[in-house]
């Protein structure tokens, strides 16, 4: 089983499209996914979610929307173990993207986004590790912990949606990572 799944994790890095794709909500997806997380999450995290009622569709395979959510979680959960007063705040928005508008992310293109946000207040990324995050086969973790393609499958599945990961961290402080999935816009 650890073998196929590695297979799909490689595959889904190196895969540009799905054929699996339909418009779907994030939230009963993400609420589903809080809810496992209660259950296998040591008990002194405390879980905030902050899910918006009115989110619009995304162009998505739920499965793998379920996963990079669980990857985002895990990462958090480690880097919160020796934390005083871990927590996990999960956000799920609708966003608007404006390209005259200087608060707007300079990284994405105008337009809409769902926004899933998942931020830990445990170690932070070190500065000398933040460019190699994302590369497959690198992880901070033992080698029995970890394979090392958590984040890098994370960025193919949301490069696979026309998505954008990006991530805000402070050393001792936490980490944030911000998922931007394009709305689902029917013609």
């Amino acid at each position: 089983y650890r073998a196929r799944d590695l297979v799909r994790q490689i595959l889904t890095i190196s895969r540009e499209h799905s054929t699996d794709v339909e418009p779907l909500y994030l939230s009963p997806l993400i609420k589903e996914a809080l809810k496992l997380l209660r259950s296998t999450l040591p008990s002194n995290i405390k879980i905030i979610d902050n899910i918006d009622k009115q989110l619009k569709l995304v162009n998505a395979v739920s499965i793998q929307v379920y996963q990079v959510f669980m990857n985002l979680c895990t990462n958090a959960r480690d880097a919160m173990v020796n934390c005083e007063s871990p927590c996990l705040e999960v956000c799920l928005e609708n966003v608007t993207v404006h390209s005259a508008d200087p608060e707007s992310p300079e990284y994405l293109e105008a337009g809409n986004y769902v926004k899933l946000s998942v931020k830990d207040n445990g170690l932070g990324i070190e500065p000398e590790i933040k460019e190699k995050i994302f590369k497959p086969y690198f992880t901070t973790k033992n080698k029995t912990a970890g394979s090392g393609l958590g984040l890098a499958t994370t960025l193919g599945i949301v490069k696979q949606f026309c998505g954008y990961i990006t991530f805000e961290t402070e050393p001792g402080k936490g980490t944030n990572f911000l998922v931007y999935l394009p709305t689902y816009e029917p013609e």
